[in-house]
């Protein structure tokens, strides 16, 4: 609706995220605020 830097922003990083997803699969990106501390831990043991 509004096209401020910030949006500008968010809407480059969800395409950029979307363009990985497609090539990499649905779950090789996550956003930190939506993984739970059990699978934080599990990608720090990797």
């Amino acid at each position: 609706m509004f096209d401020t830097p910030k949006n500008e922003k968010q809407q480059k990083l969800d395409t950029t995220l979307d363009k990985l997803k497609e090539k990499y699969g649905y779950h090789s990106v996550t956003r930190a605020g939506q993984m739970n501390i059990d699978q934080m831990m599990d990608f720090k043991d990797e």
